[in-house]
């Protein structure tokens, strides 16, 4: 992961399309602040409160949920201020209320039916910050998606196309493997690869360190 404190790092968008809080249990190990759109502690949890705070330097953009994410009342989405609490049915506010209405299961999505909810709740801010950053951003870092998400790749294509300055640097052990399994990629990556837009380091993220990078930031 790139350090937060380095002075090449303005600020640091993760996107991860992944369910499991792993990026989140990282960061709060290691004590970096960061934004996800949930507000600060309400007793056990946090609400979601539809913003992204902008003075901070990290963003945790999850456009398909999370196993963190709770369905609450009247549509609400509630994260638990320990992440790795699952009673939900015995979360309290700050009041010391008992937190009603809270969803047996975690919300996020799966599947093909996954793109209609992407126009609602938590989600549609999520996509929206997905969206935003793609209009902006010049150099995205890749590492750990499949390119096997149609409406996601349709994304990346649109940042492709938007500006001839877009690269992406692609942190994969076989990225070969990687194109050969993909139609979407496929179409892309010799030309892209050939050009500089995508540039292939064979290492996972684990292994990759701000040397790896530090020529592109």
């Amino acid at each position: 992961m790139i350090c937060t404190e380095s002075d090449l790092v303005d600020e640091l968008n993760i996107v991860t399309l992944n369910h499991d809080t792993l990026v989140e249990q990282v960061l709060a190990a290691n004590g970096i602040e960061f934004s996800d759109g949930f507000g600060r502690p309400d007793g056990d949890v946090r609400w979601f409160e539809g913003s992204f705070a902008s003075g901070c330097k990290v963003r945790l953009i999850k456009p398909h949920g999370s196993i963190s994410w709770w369905r609450q009342g009247s549509g609400k989405v509630i994260q638990p201020a320990d992440i790795a609490d699952r009673n939900s049915q015995s979360w309290r506010d700050g009041q010391g209320q008992l937190v009603k209405g809270v969803g047996a299961t975690p919300s996020f999505l799966t599947g093909v039916s996954k793109v209609f909810s992407y126009n609602q709740g938590a989600f549609a801010d999520h996509n929206y910050m997905l969206l935003s950053l793609l209009q902006r951003e010049r150099l995205m870092v890749m590492s750990g998606y499949g390119w096997g998400d149609i409406p996601i790749n349709f994304q990346l294509q649109n940042w492709f196309d938007r500006s001839r300055e877009n690269r992406m640097v692609l942190l994969h052990r076989k990225p070969d493997e990687l194109r050969d399994g993909s139609l979407e990629l496929m179409q892309i990556y010799d030309g892209y690869t050939t050009q500089g837009r995508i540039v292939p380091i064979e290492k996972w993220l684990g292994d990759a360190c701000m040397g790896d990078l530090r020529q592109f930031l």
